[in-house]
C-alpha cells in the first residue's frame, strides 16, 4: 500500500482543532481532557521509541 503525503498549512490545522473542539463540546466531551488522553495513550504504547530516540541522541 503507498503512503500518501498531503501538505496542509497551519491556517488549515488551526481550523481543523477548532471543527474538532467544537465537536467534541457539542458531545459533552471536554476537548483538552480528550487530547489528553489521546496523546497519553500514544505515548503509552510507543514508550519506547523515545527510549530509542534518546539513546541515539547521546552516541
Amino acid at each position: 500500500m503507498a503512503d500518501l503525503i498531503i501538505s496542509v498549512s497551519k491556517t488549515d490545522m488551526k481550523q481543523m482543532e477548532k471543527n474538532a473542539n467544537t465537536i467534541l463540546e457539542l458531545k459533552g466531551l471536554n476537548p483538552e481532557e480528550y487530547w489528553y488522553q489521546i496523546h497519553l495513550q500514544i505515548v503509552s504504547e510507543n514508550f519506547g521509541l523515545l527510549i530509542q530516540d534518546t539513546n541515539k541522541e547521546k552516541e
